[in-house]
């Protein structure tokens, strides 16, 4: 499958999760934290597109459109938004790319680790994320196991900390590279807490 492909189902939802070594979590920690829970909920269904932009509003700063943050989720419509001038956004969640991810993957299991912060100057900090999903296809073709991680950068804005940017890389675990952002100031970032998801059955 096309990296671009693999973009879109890098996200899924994060229900039924148990938690550990939070004793470090800042605010900001749990913004993070909260991001990726809406982000996986958005990508596997569980709440409405709606819902999904009320909410991770309150999180980004004022740059981030809705386009901003529907590509940063839905990658795969990168193409498709920038190619026209007027995009229904919430049309193509609910129909195009939902009709594609349930004819694909029948189920998955994730697990996600999140760093404690990083201070890179005094009104700027990063969190790091590392994240394995394993998608189980509707056939063999379909099935994909990958390595995700990220790095999220969070800057005051009114005296709030929102985020400003988030950068992400990836492998397939059976074609394994080293990924960036796992490092801060040459060393390994510390994950503080860690989120696992039993298999969940993705409904048709």
């Amino acid at each position: 499958m096309k990296r671009k492909s693999l973009v879109v189902l890098v996200v899924v939802v994060l229900t039924l999760l148990t938690f550990s070594g939070c004793s470090n979590k800042d605010d900001v920690v749990t913004m993070v934290e909260r991001v990726e829970n809406l982000n996986h909920e958005l990508s596997i269904y569980n709440i409405s597109y709606d819902e999904y932009m009320k909410e991770i509003k309150n999180y980004f700063n004022s740059e981030y459109t809705e386009k901003k943050l529907f590509n940063r989720i839905i990658p795969g419509a990168i193409g498709i938004t920038e190619s026209k001038e007027e995009f229904d956004y919430k049309s193509y969640y609910e129909n195009e790319r939902k009709q594609f991810f349930k004819n694909n993957f029948a189920k998955y299991e994730i697990k996600t680790k999140i760093s404690k912060t990083y201070d890179l100057e005094e009104d700027i900090k990063n969190v790091f994320v590392k994240t394995e999903l394993t998608f189980e296809g509707t056939d063999d073709t379909n099935s994909i196991n990958l390595v995700l991680t990220k790095k999220y950068v969070i800057v005051k804005e009114n005296d709030k900390w929102k985020i400003s940017r988030d950068y992400i890389d990836f492998h397939k675990k059976e074609n394994p590279k080293k990924l960036n952002y796992t490092t801060f100031n040459n060393e390994p970032v510390d994950y503080i807490t860690t989120v696992t998801m039993k298999p969940v059955k993705i409904n048709k």
